[in-house]
């Protein structure tokens, strides 16, 4: 399965060198499983270069991870599709919040994002948190904040 995952990144533009590096024992091996659960359920806007990962509280109980691992995750998807124009990872901390994790080279969206939603920015990556029953209506309400910039 990571090896498919791994040829589905290549052809949407990945770096080969950068996968290969990835899979061969330089990360720790709970996060590099987080990294894959999460990569399975990866969707691309590709008209957009747009990246929505979402992770599940049980991601993180059988990985052995904490939502502080999402920083590599981020990482590691900068660097193998730097052709993104925004990234997002969403998770929850708290009932009926979800938490958002983005990394852009725009820094134009996630001011957008931070007017509208608050939180904080730092080094092309922001955290925002946004009242929502799940993912799927938080991505609606921020694809509706971002169309006008995209």
């Amino acid at each position: 399965q990571t090896f498919n995952l791994a040829s589905w990144l290549i052809t949407q533009g990945a770096e080969k060198e950068k996968i290969i590096k990835a899979l061969y024992k330089t990360k720790p091996l709970n996060q590099l499983k987080l990294w894959g659960r999460l990569l399975g359920g990866l969707e691309w806007q590709n008209e957009k270069n747009i990246a929505w990962l979402e992770t599940k509280n049980e991601d993180f109980t059988e990985t052995q991870t904490s939502p502080k691992d999402l920083l590599f995750i981020l990482e590691e998807v900068k660097d193998l599709l730097p052709q993104l124009k925004i990234t997002f990872i969403f998770y929850y901390e708290e009932t009926g919040i979800v938490s958002i994790l983005a990394h852009s080279p725009r820094t134009d969206l996630l001011q957008k994002l931070h007017l509208e939603l608050g939180g904080t920015i730092k080094n092309s990556r922001g955290l925002f948190k946004i009242a929502a029953c799940d993912a799927t209506e938080a991505k609606q309400k921020i694809s509706a904040l971002l169309t006008p910039l995209l």
